[in-house]
């Protein structure tokens, strides 16, 4: 299987190249970014991409013992976090440009 990134110099370099985009940076709008996200993620690709960012950020249902663990808790918030915000682009139409 070829990987994505082959050298550790090219996970960085694409890294740094994701800097310079995001909003308010470099003409860069919110209007831009939703725009981005619904071309994205409304192609048939797109969408299963989504599909299996939803189903890792919902994760596997809670058991008993892992609510008394306030590491794991955190770290499923936050996987969750991901996906809400997603679907919180896709779905809100910016009202304004305003940063």
């Amino acid at each position: 299987m070829k990987q994505f990134f082959s050298k550790k110099n090219d996970l960085q370099k694409f890294f740094d190249s994701l800097t310079s985009i995001k909003p308010g940076r470099n003409q860069y709008t919110k209007m831009d970014r939703y725009r981005d996200f619904r071309r994205v993620f409304n192609s048939d690709e797109g969408k299963r991409v989504l599909s299996q960012i939803i189903g890792e950020s919902e994760g596997l249902p809670i058991i008993e013992n892992e609510v008394a663990d306030t590491h794991k808790m955190a770290f499923r918030a936050g996987k969750r976090s991901v996906g809400l915000w997603i679907v919180q682009v896709l779905n809100a139409e910016p009202l304004e440009d305003n940063l």
